[in-house]
């Protein structure tokens, strides 16, 4: 199953990528979109200007579902209201930086909420790797479900 993953700059999501397919080395900004085995990785930038909105919204087109990811220690409101409704495809809320406290994860869910992703959400933390694997099952189980119900393990092709 093929997953855009899209979120606010230094929310982690060239970590999480990284992570999924195992690689532990030095992480940077993202640049542009970058394809890591079956993760589109976003740069974060795009978060920040509206008008670049689109470009995520088009590129979903190529994925399965929208992983919109928010660390714990992001401050302010970085999503805009019933973002999630712009998406074609099912989006997934991740919360990352977990192992920074109870109280920030409640900011988070609060501004995912906002954004109109619905609970459960995925809590991961690359520091400890906490929930990493409980996302990869839910990924990997995703895609057999959907190759089942429609032979291609891609949304859209019944």
């Amino acid at each position: 199953m093929k997953c855009l993953i899209i979120g606010p700059s230094g929310s982690g999501k060239t970590t999480l990528c990284n992570a999924l397919v195992g690689y532990w080395g030095v992480t940077r900004p993202t640049q542009m979109f970058k394809t890591v085995g079956n993760l589109i990785d976003t740069p974060g930038v795009y978060m920040e200007y509206p008008t670049l909105y689109q470009a995520l919204i088009v590129s979903s087109q190529q994925a399965d579902c929208v992983l919109l990811m928010i660390g714990s220690d992001q401050k302010g409101k970085p999503l805009p209201s019933g973002f999630a409704q712009s998406f074609p495809r099912p989006v997934i809320g991740i919360i990352s930086k977990t192992d920074l406290g109870e109280a920030k994860l409640e900011h988070a869910k609060a501004v995912l909420a906002d954004a109109g992703v619905k609970e459960p959400y995925f809590y991961i933390s690359s520091r400890t790797l906490e929930g990493l694997d409980k996302l990869n099952q839910w990924i990997i189980r995703n895609h057999q479900e959907r190759r089942e119900h429609n032979g291609t393990g891609c949304i859209g092709n019944d």
